[in-house]
């Protein structure tokens, strides 16, 4: 194959940091899958729970090891993974189709898996993903245990490197020896995908959703992994490797120096201090939103929980109990499981035409109330170890709030009756997403305590654009004028009914954002772990005077590209020297 030179790529952001190293290409196991006769049915059975066996046995040591370096929370994405190979349905019919077929185990165990999940009863299987679609990996592994094929293919990596792959299973990143893996590329996935999420856990840079990557690439190439920017760039030229290599310093040094601003408060050079907290997918992101300073989780998406089955009012507990106590005295706000859309809990039942547009959170729960209910249980339950609040996603209506609030009641009045404790006192608020909401942000606001801004969606709603297409990409501008006039208007709102507002959306977290979000009156920001000292340090070289100037100006602009070019100006004035690393130039 003939070596690119200098070729660059684009993906998804999805864990940041910069790594210059040598490819290992991770390639995709042989999925072809022949069938033939045999003549020992029993012995192709035992091959059969043997390798079910084994399986089992490298998951819970998988599991282990990620607990071991993790919590013991965000290791339960492999919780499904054990459940469905105890499942006697799976198990008992694949071992009758052997007999009945006299024909190998993998071919019928693939063949069994896969009429079961076409058959499913998917009106009764709301929130369960197409079982072969979500668990492709473990299926995957069962199948090589049959072969007999090792698994321990990360066990080989010697040498730091970039790995490049088409997709890599959340199993397999627990795998990964992380002193040798210096980034992660891959063609699939987003930045909820399992890869994006252990890849920040465990710090490494990532890119995803390259496209055709791997057509590019072999075990020879050299590549730069540029996972604040989404870039990758192959066999980089001289010039491009010494601006790759500045820059990778320059970003070390200059996150090196921001360390010494976690116990510094987010205040602003005329004394106004802005709530600056972290958004948290795993429970194992609560020490890292600690380390970097952030005063509490204002937004803990639980959609993990999910991820593969419904889970119980226990385990729920237990990991909300865990985060209250971890986080406490700060607060931690609990978003209820938002389903649909971009989330990491489709299922063939929830593939609407456009999903965000469908059948999605609030919506679900006016069908499902008892996934509702069993959350609120749990959250009010754990309320009492710490201080915690409610967020209710996708609301646009006053009539859903009413409808959230009275479920709500019903689950407290039981709880009191069953003599359980809970804060009586808990705090709860909704987000604003959708243009009804934040038009109707006074009316909402004498129903709730707080709003938070959900920046990503109310962009894409805002704009009618998919913010999940690439091929509108260009269209998606958090900063367009009727966006930060909604996010002005629910502000203002807000504050006239006496309540606070704050952000966390992905827009709190880029610099080049700060002045004018503070500009707005927001009172809170809540941005992934690792932004934290870097908006902490933006508020700090600020004033709220120059900040209302800089929105006032913003507010007159007529297009996206107007607001940018003078944000961007705005910091390149004031943070020369470090304008690139701001702006991610």
């Amino acid at each position: 194959m003939k070596r690119k030179r200098n070729k660059i790529l684009r993906g998804i952001p999805a864990s940041p940091g910069i790594s210059l190293e040598r490819v290992l290409l991770l390639e995709e196991e042989d999925s072809l899958i022949m069938e033939y006769g045999v003549t020992d049915v029993e012995k192709e059975v035992e091959k059969f729970k043997g390798a079910v066996k084994r399986t089992k046995e490298e998951i819970i040591a998988i599991k282990d090891n990620l607990e071991e370096v993790t919590d013991p929370y965000s290791a339960k994405i492999f919780d499904a993974q054990l459940l469905f190979l105890e499942d006697r349905t799976i198990i008992q019919r694949t071992i009758h189709n052997i007999k009945r077929s006299k024909r190998n185990a993998e071919y019928v165990f693939e063949r069994t898996v896969r009429d079961m999940a076409s058959s499913l009863d998917r009106e009764k299987s709301v929130f369960f993903k197409d079982k072969w679609g979500e668990m492709g990996d473990v299926v995957s592994r069962v199948i090589r245990n049959i072969r007999g094929k090792s698994s321990a293919i990360y066990e080989e990596i010697a040498k730091e490197c970039n790995i490049i792959a088409h997709y890599i299973p959340a199993s397999n990143m627990a795998l990964l020896p992380r002193k040798r893996v210096k980034g992660i590329v891959t063609e699939m996935g987003g930045k909820t995908s399992h890869t994006s999420i252990v890849a920040r856990a465990f710090g490494i840079p990532a890119v995803v959703g390259v496209q055709d990557i791997l057509k590019y690439v072999s075990d020879r190439d050299f590549i730069i992994v540029d996972g604040t920017r989404g870039i990758v760039v192959i066999n980089p030229d001289e010039s491009t490797l010494k601006t790759y290599e500045e820059r990778n310093h320059r970003y070390t040094d200059y996150m090196n120096g921001l360390v010494n601003l976690s116990d510094i408060s987010p205040t602003t050079i005329d004394g106004h201090t802005i709530e600056l907290s972290a958004n948290i997918e795993l429970p194992i992101e609560i020490e890292s939103a600690r380390n970097h300073g952030a005063r509490g989780i204002g937004l803990f998406r639980t959609e993990f929980l999910f991820m593969d089955a419904i889970p119980t009012e226990d385990e729920q507990f237990k990991v909300y109990k865990y985060c209250a106590e971890s986080i406490k005295p700060d607060s931690v706000i609990i978003r209820t499981v938002d389903i649909g859309g971009d989330k990491l809990l489709q299922d063939a039942s929830l593939h609407d035409a456009n999903p965000f547009l469908g059948w999605r959170a609030i919506r679900v729960y006016i069908k499902e109330k008892k996934i509702l209910e069993t959350q609120l249980r749990a959250i009010l339950r754990a309320s009492v170890y710490g201080n915690m609040k409610i967020m209710f996603p996708l609301v646009s209506a006053i009539e859903e709030i009413k409808f959230l609030k009275d479920i709500l009641n019903k689950t407290q009045r039981k709880l009191k009756k069953e003599g359980i404790q809970y804060d009586k006192h808990i705090e709860v608020g909704i987000m604003i997403e959708v243009p009804s909401a934040a038009i109707l942000a006074e009316d909402f606001a004498k129903e709730v305590n707080f709003f938070s801004i959900g920046s990503n969606d109310l962009t894409q709603y805002t704009l009618a654009c998919d913010r999940g297409n690439p091929r509108v990409a260009n269209i998606f501008k958090p900063l367009h004028p009727a966006v930060l006039k909604l996010i002005k208007s629910t502000v203002d709102a807000g504050h006239l009914q006496d309540i606070w507002v704050g952000l966390c959306g992905e827009l709190g977290g880029e610099t080049i954002a700060i002045p004018v979000l503070l500009g707005l009156g927001l009172d809170e920001l809540s941005v992934c772990p690792a932004s934290v000292p870097e908006v902490k340090s933006m508020i700090r070289h600020l004033t709220m005077a120059e900040c209302h100037e800089i929105a006032s100006k913003v507010l007159s602009m007529s297009s996206a590209e107007e607001v940018e070019g003078y944000l961007a100006s705005i910091i390149k004035e004031k943070f020369v020297g470090i304008e690139d690393i701001l702006l991610g130039m």
